[in-house]
């Protein structure tokens, strides 16, 4: 059955290149005889990749004319006759004027947003930007950066040949990246986060063209970067378990203060600037250092502190 499906697939192909082929000759063959040109060395073009050179063109009628530059280019065209929307135009170019456009700021600006590898590094950092600021709201600069680039992202990205599922494979990396900081998962969220960036940022352009690929130096730096941040998130997710508990009375243990009145065995003492019912083993006189060794409740386990 599988040798069945690949003759029939490999048929299937061979025979649209055929088609191919076929529309291809077809259409030469019409512009060779609209334009009064050698018929048989523009099939030949086609089916065998003939070339000629410059002189043998003019001499086939490939070719009108050949000129070294472009003075001379209009200097050889003054006076033929072309034809265009079905009526013959005789060409004037003998003292034609020739100006140079250059394109303007708005134009340069959109060939440098347009490139693939600037996109892409536009749209990253419309996503940090926008992150940091939501988790550091005030800080504005972040958030107003991030913003801005993502927008001229997304106008350059649209302008581009996107495959859609690369750009979702890189925001779901991202997104996980981001997540280990609110859902500590030791490295799984970190990890496959990590190899979704770099996945979707392969798959990215829907082109084998080299001119629409995203340079290899861009997509492993900005991997390194997600390592880096991912690491980060992990170790202060372990070092945030490891650290004591920092809420409630628990957190008063290893707290220093002083006794209020005479603790013998129960009594009141100022603990980082609030009064607390205390109670001690030994009796503590007025006073005193004292220093936090337990808490359950609101009463506080005290005993007496030398100090350093």
């Amino acid at each position: 059955m599988g040798q069945m499906d690949k003759g029939k697939d490999k048929k299937a192909t061979s025979t649209m290149n055929q088609k191919m082929k076929e529309d291809a000759l077809a259409y030469i063959r019409t512009l060779a005889q609209l334009r009064k040109r050698d018929v048989k060395f523009a099939e030949k073009a086609v089916l065998d990749a003939s070339t000629l050179t410059a002189t043998e063109a003019l001499q086939s009628n490939v070719i009108n004319v050949i000129a070294n530059n472009k003075m001379a280019l209009l200097q050889k065209l003054d006076g033929i006759m072309v034809v265009q929307d079905g009526k013959q135009i005789k060409l004037d170019t003998k003292d034609v004027v020739v100006e140079s456009v250059l394109p303007d700021w708005r134009m340069k600006f959109l060939q440098i947003i347009t490139d693939p590898t600037i996109a892409y590094m536009l749209f990253l950092l419309g996503i940090y930007g926008i992150f940091f600021e939501l988790v550091n709201p005030g800080f504005l600069a972040p958030g107003v950066i991030g913003a801005v680039a993502m927008v001229v992202a997304l106008y350059a990205l649209q302008l581009l040949p996107i495959n859609y599922a690369g750009l979702a494979l890189i925001i779901l990396g991202l997104t996980f990246i981001i997540a280990e900081s609110f859902v500590p998962s030791f490295g799984s969220l970190g990890l496959g986060g990590t190899i979704s960036f770099v996945v979707g940022s392969i798959m990215l352009m829907d082109t084998d063209l080299p001119a629409y690929q995203i340079a290899w130096s861009a997509i492993w730096a900005m991997a390194a970067v997600n390592i880096i941040i991912f690491v980060f998130l992990l170790s202060m997710a372990i070092k945030a378990r490891r650290k004591p508990v920092q809420h409630g009375t628990d957190a008063l243990v290893g707290s220093t203060g002083r006794t209020i009145n005479e603790v013998n065995l129960e009594g009141q003492a100022v603990i980082r600037g609030e009064i607390w019912w205390v109670i001690s083993k030994k009796p503590i006189e007025k006073n005193k250092l004292v220093r936090v060794v337990d808490a359950k409740g609101l009463k506080l386990t005290i005993e007496e502190f030398q100090g350093d």
